[in-house]
């Protein structure tokens, strides 16, 4: 049965053509996220919202009607013998526009327009931690597959070593003793072997849930662990890397933000001017309907909100000052962010190296103590412990190089060069 696992690791109805490359991985992630359809919707909210806010400069419209209705008559001169309506109708339109308000309208839809700007940077950044999560999963899979591949070999060749130890013990020329060493290690192989391909199985689902993929998927990645890069060419990515990420970009919209709220609160200390003009008629039963309009002008002067405004100003005031210093502090450790990143990636690059020089010497080794042995001159001890040696190199290659491709991406969006 575990023969019949191959690297299409989970097999089954197929809902989308394979293989799957990375960039493949990267736009599924991207476009079926929960997070990232959830910041869809925040964006689409936070744009609703600026146009609503646009229709404060438009002048405010409105129309009213109703009907009267009396116990008396609403007009009774009992001198002159008159008493008029015990009901009336009445209907009126206004309209009013603002003038001046303190500045509020204006900054009001600055904020509004700065809140859509926001949310289409969270949207970003909700892709780029989408993609991130895809990429570690991918590079974890490639990794295992590669083990798979390796430890397959392994067995193959413990296999063929366990036939001749087997032949010679029938003719003789070795000890049973021999015969069981090799099949211990094979037994050990194949367990391994079985906790290997359960982590393929779950790192594919998992794979295939951050993809947006229905369980019964084929899942075939069309890359592999190639051999890492030198990443000197990308040194050069460092250079105004803060001010490309997203979240400097959110801290800086964060101080604006607190700056508009604080002009928004100063505002509402100052008059406000409006104008306007209204029309309206009204019917008075037993009476001519009378119609009239009007124009006015009108100043409003806030009084007693002045107190309560004023420390409104000054709280936004100090959380101006905060937003400030947490952008400052938060760019530094961006800074230190990349730094790290680029360490790490050069540190990764490093390992590579070391361990593709391990492979090369475990592979020599293999071949003269499999020399050795065949000439009677090495133990089947030897032989297994080199073979051993060398299958650890071939995991330890393909770790290094998964390490070296996942940093890699990290630094990559570290610098704002994959967002």
């Amino acid at each position: 049965m575990r023969k019949l696992l191959p690297l299409l690791l989970i097999s089954g109805l197929s809902f989308a053509e394979g293989p799957y490359t990375l960039d493949d991985c990267r736009r599924l992630a991207r476009e079926n996220s929960v997070g990232v359809k959830t910041a869809q919707s925040e964006l689409e909210s936070a744009r609703e919202t600026r146009k609503a806010t646009f229709t404060q400069y438009f002048p405010q419209v409105s129309a009213s009607g109703g009907v009267l209705a009396g116990k008396d008559p609403m007009l009774d001169i009992p001198a002159m013998g008159l008493s008029l309506g015990k009901w009336a109708n009445f209907m009126s339109c206004s309209v009013q526009q603002t003038l001046f308000a303190g500045g509020r309208v204006a900054n009001g839809n600055r904020l509004a327009s700065l809140g859509e700007d926001v949310a289409r940077d969270k949207l970003t950044l909700a892709q780029r931690d989408a993609i991130a999560q895809v990429e570690d999963k991918y590079w974890t899979l490639l990794s295992l597959q590669g083990k798979h591949r390796t430890l397959e070999a392994y067995d193959t060749l413990l296999g063929a070593l366990q036939n001749q130890a087997g032949d010679a013990v029938k003719h003789g020329l070795s000890s049973r003793n021999d015969l069981l060493k090799v099949s211990l290690k094979r037994s050990q192989a194949q367990v391994g072997r079985m906790q290997l391909e359960s982590g393929l199985s779950l790192a594919a689902r998992d794979l295939r849930r951050h993809m947006g993929l229905p369980e019964d998927t084929a899942l075939a990645l069309a890359d592999t662990l190639a051999t890492p890069e030198d990443p000197a060419a990308l040194v050069k990515l460092r250079q105004g890397a803060t001010d490309k990420r997203i979240e400097t970009r959110l801290l800086s919209q964060g101080v604006r933000a607190e700056e508009l709220q604080t002009s928004l609160e100063r505002g509402a200390m100052l008059p406000s001017v409006a104008v306007g003009a209204q029309a309206f008629r009204m019917e008075l039963k037993g009476a001519d309907a009378v119609t009239n309009a009007m124009v006015f002008g009108m100043i409003s002067v806030p009084l007693s909100d002045i107190w309560k405004e004023g420390h409104a100003t000054a709280s936004h005031q100090a959380k101006l000052r905060e937003a400030q210093m947490r952008e400052q502090d938060t760019r530094r450790q961006i800074a230190m962010g990349i730094d790290k990143s680029w360490d790490d990636v050069v540190h990764a690059y490093q390992a590579s190296l070391v361990a593709e020089d391990a492979v090369v010497q475990a592979e020599v080794n293999l071949t003269e103590e499999n020399d050795r042995y065949r000439n009677g001159l090495a133990t089947l001890s030897d032989l297994l412990e080199a073979q051993a040696l060398r299958q650890e190199a071939l995991a330890g290659r393909v770790d290094a190089r998964k390490d070296y491709w996942m940093k890699r991406c990290e630094y990559l969006r570290s610098t704002g060069s994959r967002e």
